[in-house]
């Protein structure tokens, strides 16, 4: 039996998360359901409607340009207001709509990146490293929800394929968010099933530790939203075929392709999984 190392399977998890990402640019949606936030006359899609523009764009690939202005326009207005509340004194803030602004931006900054990273925004790279320098400062603000760790961990995410980014310290700083999300909320079940996928590019048939975890959490997939439960079902599928379960590693694919069937990720591993190619990309 093979023995890994922490290093092995660190430069493992960078090496499969990076072939993984640099196809399918996978970023879990979350459907929070929150009021209209209060931001003036401007245009601002609340949680539900970028939910839904997320999933149509994951559908199909495409954005109106009527609607990449709106989210452009609305990450602007965003900025703004989480200004306003940086300048507060600690005490006398609004934490609720903190939060809430925040984990509508970190939506918004998903969205556009993911975007971005696809080609659909070539043009608008400033945009993109306008959000990243802004970032650092709004997640010093105080009392962080956990969805807050969660929608800055799908942000990652897509940074994952880009050749300026850091790959290591964000591969590592990822499960570090999700632990954060559990320490806030201990029965987040997104949480659990998105540090599960974390854990699935490092293991095979001999990782029993990540196995049993892994496999754990898997009941809760079926409580996800669609695109969640989506890349959900295609990180169990390779978990599967990886220890050579093929039966259910079938299902899980077939799950997923009955959300998503026009999904390129769907077509791809369909492929490599009749070559052979039993560990993903």
């Amino acid at each position: 039996m093979i023995k890994y190392s922490f290093q092995n399977r660190t430069y493992k998890l960078i090496a499969f998360f990076f072939l993984f990402t640099c196809f399918s640019f996978f970023c879990f949606a979350q459907e929070n359901s929150v009021q209209s936030l209060d931001l003036g006359k401007a245009k601002i899609f609340n949680l539900d409607e970028c939910g839904s523009l997320f999933a149509e764009y994951y559908r199909s690939n495409t954005i109106s340009d009527e609607d990449l202005k709106t989210l452009i326009d609305g990450i602007n207005h965003l900025t703004g207001s989480l200004d306003k509340i940086l300048v507060e004194d600690k005490k006398m803030r609004d934490i609720k709509k903190q939060n809430e602004l925040l984990i509508l931006y970190l939506e918004y900054a998903e969205i556009l990146s993911t975007i971005y990273n696809y080609g659909g925004m070539n043009h608008q790279g400033k945009v993109i490293k306008k959000i990243d320098k802004n970032l650092k400062r709004f997640l010093k603000l105080s009392n962080l929800e956990g969805e807050v760790y969660l929608k800055y961990a799908d942000y990652l995410y897509t940074k994952l394929p880009l050749p300026e980014t850091k790959r290591f310290n964000t591969i590592l700083t990822l499960p570090v968010l999700y632990r954060r999300a559990l320490l806030k909320d201990k029965n987040n079940k997104t949480a659990f099933v998105k540090l599960s996928c974390w854990q699935i590019a490092a293991a095979d048939e001999t990782t029993s530790n990540f196995n049993s975890q892994i496999k754990s959490t898997e009941e809760y997939i079926e409580e996800l939203n669609d695109v969640d439960k989506f890349n959900a079902y295609i990180w169990y599928s390779i978990f599967y075929m990886k220890i050579y379960d093929t039966k259910k590693g079938w299902e899980h694919f077939y799950k997923a392709k009955n959300i998503f069937p026009n999904h390129p990720i769907v077509s791809l591993l369909h492929e490599n999984y009749k070559k052979g190619i039993l560990g993903g990309l």
